[in-house]
């Protein structure tokens, strides 16, 4: 069934991919099936600047990869961003003892700044699923102006 998901193509079969990824028990078959899909040939080039914002993260390798991705955040991601960019903003958690900022690039020019940047962004961008029940007929409709 994923598989024939990913096969639409589709933007919002990319999101529905990714809530399966975060919501299933992490490293669970289905969570991991979800992520190969998502990240595959036919979804990677149909994922919302959004959604490309939290995979692009969690591929990132090093400091400055992640800078990148933080720049771009400020722009598109919205709040399913918020865990990924609030744990860049620790100060600490690498090295033997733990305590060694594992983003320190992010602390410098020129991305000082860009992860509260991209967190108030974030924040200010609610995603609701199209399959979300809080999602009702008068919130699909454009306000008449």
């Amino acid at each position: 069934m994923l598989a024939g998901l990913a096969e639409l193509g589709h933007p919002v079969a990319a999101d529905l991919l990714y809530d399966i990824v975060v919501r299933e028990e992490p490293g669970s078959r289905l969570a991991l099936f979800a992520a190969d899909l998502l990240e595959g040939p036919l979804l990677r080039p149909k994922q919302s600047p959004a959604l490309r914002v939290l995979t692009d993260l969690s591929a990132a390798t090093d400091c400055w990869q992640r800078g990148e991705v933080v720049s771009r955040a400020s722009a598109t991601a919205d709040d399913r961003a918020l865990p990924a960019l609030s744990a860049l903003g620790k100060t600490s958690g690498c090295g033997p003892t733990k305590v060694d900022d594992c983003n320190p690039c992010l602390r410098a020019a020129p991305y000082e700044g860009a992860v509260d940047k991209a967190l108030e962004a974030a924040r200010a961008r609610p995603f609701i699923a199209p399959w979300s029940p809080q999602r009702g007929p008068l919130q699909q409709r454009k306000p008449v102006e």
